[in-house]
């Protein structure tokens, strides 16, 4: 009897035992649950954004044309583009490659950080050696700032077989299909600054051109070079981008 009573004093404490570890686990599942538990991040959908339309076009356009041959920094020719728009003619104010160049000091050692083996002295053809594939015409860009005294921005680059045939398209009497064939080939010829559909924005304008007028920058040649005339240079393409509808896009003797 006695086992018996002893033997049902252990089994109830066994029971409360095990009661107790349940009751207990029961109370940390939450905090357990806390601790365990995997946060699902969702992701945001990402936002889609329109594509804007290229903005209006400048009224006069002005753009720094390189002449170079794939693959070289060379520069064989050089031109500063005036485009009024709406008007018969676009001019080109060509500036010899062999124009000798002195860099200020400022610009000089800005240039530097992107050109450290650039030299104070060159000439026009030599400028975009120094520079990446990626910022070499930015770079000549602000150099030709510099040198003629006024900021240019924009640039095309092209070999000199493209540029002959767009000369060529501008002037010659076309049809819409064929002056559009020729732009498309154009613009797969060139490169630029510009976007492609802001080079598409000026088509009809360019479609008006019945005359293009090539002039080079004032100057004098010497034995070693040319030296532009910064001064005269500036006030001619400051002329070239006041053009009136009645002023006639000739040289000024």
């Amino acid at each position: 009897m006695m086992k018996q009573k002893s033997s049902g004093k252990i089994l109830l404490a066994a029971l409360g035992c095990i009661l107790t570890v349940v009751l207990t686990m029961l109370a940390f599942v939450p905090f357990l649950n806390e601790i365990l538990a995997v946060e699902v991040i969702q992701q945001q959908e990402p936002e889609v954004s329109l594509s804007q339309n290229p903005e209006k076009p400048e009224e006069i356009p002005v753009t720094v044309y390189y002449i170079m041959e794939t693959e070289s920094k060379k520069i064989s020719e050089l031109y500063i583009e005036v485009f009024p728009i709406g008007k018969e003619s676009v001019a080109y104010l060509k500036l010899p490659v062999d124009t000798k160049v002195n860099l200020s000091e400022e610009l000089y050692k800005s240039l530097q950080t992107y050109a450290p083996e650039l030299p104070q002295h060159f000439k026009l053809s030599n400028m975009a050696e120094g520079f990446s594939k990626e910022y070499g015409l930015t770079g000549c860009n602000r150099i030709l700032s510099e040198v003629i005294g006024m900021s240019f921005t924009e640039y095309v680059r092209t070999d000199a077989a493209s540029f002959r045939e767009w000369l060529e398209l501008q002037e010659k009497e076309t049809d819409a299909s064929d002056f559009f064939e020729g732009y498309t080939e154009w613009l797969a010829g060139s490169f630029s600054s510009r976007t492609t559909e802001e080079r598409w924005s000026y088509y009809e304008s360019l479609q008006t051109v019945q005359q293009v007028i090539v002039e080079e920058a004032p100057g004098s040649r010497e034995k070693d070079g040319f030296l532009i005339s910064s001064k005269r240079s500036k006030e001619r393409l400051e002329e070239l981008m006041r053009w009136s509808e009645s002023e006639s896009v000739q040289e000024e003797n």
